[in-house]
């Protein structure tokens, strides 16, 4: 969601795992779905995107922060984690619409300038989980969080059948954000 008054969010990608061949594959293994509530446009908060940018190395990915070196705390107005990029593109949708995309992609969302919330639910999906490398497999089932106690053994059962299950003795691959050179450069 966007609260109201809410600043932009930085550039930034939700796949983890540059180390990793995997990174380099023209199809996807992780996808972002995101269905907005709201209806969006620049003023309150939509999604910007750099079409491209999940299967070539731009020099944006050289200029972007991460999510670990502290840019989500820098000066919008200074950083160059929030600067528009060339050929980037605002997504104004209508209340309903589900946008699906790469993890790779670069994406941000404007502020939200207007007295109005502007909602969205946000899902992440790797539909190509059996396919990633055990390291990466690894890597995933470190980030999956503890289910809460409160939740009964049904439900458990139900969410356990969609959650990601690797229980090999591979070493988990390391976390980044740094595009490595396997993509392409543009």
């Amino acid at each position: 969601a966007k609260e109201v008054g809410s600043p932009p969010l930085y550039l930034h990608q939700d796949w983890t795992y540059w180390e990793e061949p995997e990174s380099a594959d023209p199809v996807p293994h992780q996808v972002f779905l995101m269905w907005y509530l709201s209806n969006t446009n620049r003023e309150n908060g939509c999604l910007r995107v750099v079409p491209g940018s999940h299967n070539k190395r731009l020099e944006a990915h050289d200029l972007i922060g991460t999510h670990d070196d502290g840019v989500r705390h820098q000066d919008p107005k200074t950083s160059s984690g929030y600067k528009p990029l060339p050929g980037e593109v605002d997504l104004p949708v209508t209340a309903g619409d589900l946008v699906i995309g790469d993890a790779r992609l670069l994406h941000a969302a404007h502020a939200n300038q207007t007295s109005e919330r502007r909602t969205v639910i946000t899902l992440w999906y790797v539909p190509r989980y059996n396919e990633l490398s055990e390291r990466v497999r690894a890597g995933y089932q470190k980030q999956l969080r503890p289910m809460p106690d409160t939740i009964d053994n049904d439900e458990r059962d139900m969410l356990s059948s969609v959650l990601v299950d690797y229980s090999g003795t591979a070493e988990p691959a390391r976390q980044t954000y740094d595009v490595s050179d396997l993509l392409p450069r543009a």
